[in-house]
């Protein structure tokens, strides 16, 4: 089952370099992440999202106390596990 998630994503494409989409969507398939965007394609157009607000979603498999001291000046940090 396929989820849709949209907030401000923090997440990683190397090792050292952060990204950050305000806004942006994360689409999630059998638990897994299969894509993170700034623009949600068209053909999920038509599917529900839970838009998290101003949250700051993190996907993936990573460190998190070094992501959480890379962006601790960021507010409303929420972390949702279990996709």
């Amino acid at each position: 089952m396929k989820k849709i998630f949209k907030g401000n994503i923090i997440f990683t494409k190397e090792k050292e370099y952060f990204e950050q989409y305000e806004n942006g969507y994360i689409v999630v398939d059998e638990g897994k992440v299969k894509l993170v965007t700034k623009e949600l394609p068209h053909k999920y157009k038509n599917m529900p999202v839970e838009d998290m607000g101003n949250q700051l979603i993190i996907p993936g498999f990573i460190e998190k106390q070094e992501l959480l001291e890379a962006v601790s000046m960021q507010q409303g940090i929420k972390l949702l596990h279990n996709f």
